[in-house]
């Protein structure tokens, strides 16, 4: 209701505030009380509510106001209180869908397909190469001083697997210092086994890196004293040194009554039985890792 112009004078300025006031209780549903004969309401009267005035009227009229300066200022007081709603309605629908599957397909399987992923968990592993030159070198003079063993075949296959050309020219420039000062046994030995550690890096060269288990064969013992004490060990197999030897074994266990090692199949009145394909395709893999490794390059794991 802002004036189209300027007001001229006091007389218009209390004729224009008079006509905001009533038209302001009109829309507020407030009834004024009588100015008095044709006397203008002054600015500053005090505004009578009709009827007998309470808490909840009081409250009531706060609150309208409240409503009025929002509505003056742009401000939108419900948008809350929507949002709340919306995403009440989105959550209802979600848990109706989640608790649909769980119903259909059990609580299990819901929850074994729930992601994992954090990645906080994440690591690059992008220092290898450096790390792989260390080892090199920590490996060849101990040799030299003796205190570590020529013949490590884990120790060797994690070195390979990260061969260079850096690498490579390491081993041999570490070779060759040790041929030009080769004065004792222990020169001697060591010049030796950086040659060999230089073929077997030459031959890995632009090669994938493997898992090959390399481990050996083990069984469980528990020894039990003559006090009841309780001590277990992990110690070799009989017969069966690496674990090529022990897959083989557990092969030929399939075709006996109670086989230790072997998959099953479900048939269609669910009944388990062994599955001797599969079985068989699963020796197959166990027995390749510990021949010639397994490979996991260009592939991604969650």
């Amino acid at each position: 209701m802002e004036p189209a112009s300027r007001l001229g004078s006091e007389s218009e300025a209390t004729a224009w505030l008079d006509s905001v006031a009533q038209a302001y209780a009109a829309k507020a549903g407030i009834q004024l009380g009588s100015a008095g004969g044709a006397t203008p309401v002054a600015v500053n009267a005090t505004v009578a509510v009709s009827g007998p005035v309470s808490d909840q009227s009081h409250r009531d009229f706060v609150i309208q106001q409240i409503n009025v300066m929002a509505r003056y200022a742009g401000i939108d007081l419900r948008a809350g209180d929507r949002l709340a709603d919306d995403a009440r309605a989105v959550a209802k629908a979600s848990q109706a869908k989640l608790d649909a599957i769980s119903e259909e397909l059990g609580d299990d399987l819901v929850e074994g397909v729930v992601g994992k992923f954090e990645a906080r968990k994440a690591r690059k592993f992008d220092s290898a190469w450096n790390w792989a030159r260390q080892d090199a070198v920590a490996w060849i003079y101990g040799v030299l001083l003796g205190d570590q063993p020529e013949e490590d075949a884990q120790r060797l296959l994690a070195l390979t697997n990260r061969s260079s050309l850096g690498l490579l020219k390491l081993v041999a420039a570490t070779a060759s210092v040790l041929q030009r000062n080769s004065g004792d046994a222990a020169s001697v030995r060591a010049a030796a086994f950086a040659q060999s550690l230089y073929k077997a890096i030459e031959a890995k060269l632009g090669a994938e890196p493997i898992y090959k288990e390399l481990a050996p064969s083990v069984r469980p013992h528990v020894d039990i004293s003559a006090t009841g004490e309780i001590k277990y060990s992990e110690v070799p197999r009989e017969g069966e040194p690496t674990i090529v030897d022990y897959v083989e074994r557990m092969r030929q266990e399939v075709d006996k009554k109670d086989p230790f090692v072997f998959l099953q199949k479900h048939d269609r009145i669910s009944k388990w039985s062994l599955d001797h394909a599969n079985t068989s395709v699963y020796f197959d893999v166990l027995a390749e890792v510990g021949r010639s490794g397994l490979s996991f390059a260009g592939k991604t794991a969650l």
